[in-house]
């Protein structure tokens, strides 16, 4: 009988729950009409500036909550919240962040180039900076602050007619030519040969198109002694440098852009080609630019 007069009770007498009733409390398990409003609401204004909140968020709003003598237990069971969550995130309430400057950085690089990098051209950019970060930091921070690489594929679509208009003859091209494209090949051409004059020895690469088969490129190549080279039939891995930027072009600039005209898509394109060779950071090229890249190489092969 003694043993059994101390032995451990657990819960609440009928006493204890009246008492608790009196004062205002909620009893745990049991759900109270004002409680669940004032969750409803702060949940409605904590939803209303993002998609979805935080669990700090939560945190912050129970706590709110609480000091105005609502009970935790029925708060932390409506937000499907553990106890150890709840403290946890109410002791980090109060912390500095430390990555408040870091974020404004992250959001400068990714408008200067138009949404076009992602976390890992973004933390190398950083690190070119000088500011030591890991990719998985920049990731998280761009996760908080919504910002996700503009990068959009889309599927082949057939042709649907002749849009937009003709662009005009501004480099005095002879288009009146009786194979098609030919004259846009050799035109080029001559433009490069006019520009670079020491060419000996240049290997020139191209698909098997017709035009770069015809017998005057071939022959002007050769009275410059430059050295053509062609992919195999059917092969794009032989072009894959082109194939690389044509891809890179579409979902960057083509396919994330309406343009209302062809002058307005050859402006832009033309600002894109800039950008992809004097600032577009690869990740293949040690954090540098094509030009960066090209300049430092040519530095130390003159060393």
């Amino acid at each position: 009988m003694q043993k059994a007069s101390q032995a451990t009770r657990y819960g609440k007498t009928r006493e204890e729950q009246q008492t608790s009733h009196r004062v205002g409390k909620t009893p745990k398990g049991e759900c109270g009409t004002q409680d669940g409003d004032c969750v409803a609401k702060k949940s409605e204004s904590l939803s209303r500036g993002k998609e979805c909140p935080s669990k700090r968020d939560w945190a912050r709003v129970i706590e709110e909550l609480r000091q105005e003598g609502h009970p935790l237990e029925y708060m932390l069971m409506r937000v499907k919240m553990a106890r150890s969550v709840f403290y946890y995130h109410l002791a980090r309430l109060n912390d500095v962040d430390g990555h408040a400057d870091m974020r404004k950085r992250i959001k400068a690089i990714y408008d200067e180039n138009k949404g076009r990098y992602g976390y890992r051209r973004i933390c190398m950019d950083l690190r070119n900076k000088g500011y030591m970060i890991n990719h998985k930091t920049v990731w998280k921070l761009m996760s908080q602050i919504s910002l996700k690489a503009k990068r959009k594929k889309r599927h082949y679509h057939s042709y649907k007619g002749q849009t937009g208009k003709i662009a005009p003859n501004i480099i005095d091209r002879d288009f009146s030519a009786e194979r098609p494209n030919l004259k846009m090949v050799t035109d080029m051409l001559r433009k490069a040969l006019r520009k670079y004059k020491e060419l000996a020895g240049l290997t020139i690469h191209s698909d098997q198109g017709w035009h770069y088969q015809h017998m005057l490129y071939q022959k002007m190549l050769k009275n410059n002694n430059i050295v053509q080279s062609m992919s195999r039939k059917g092969n794009c891995l032989d072009n894959s440098m082109m194939e690389n930027f044509f891809g890179l072009m579409k979902n960057e600039l083509l396919y994330v852009n309406d343009f209302d005209s062809v002058d307005s898509f050859e402006t832009e394109l033309r600002k894109y080609i800039l950008w992809y060779n004097t600032k577009r950071i690869k990740l293949r090229l040690k954090g540098m630019s094509p030009a960066q890249y090209r300049a430092q190489y040519y530095r130390e092969f003159i060393n």
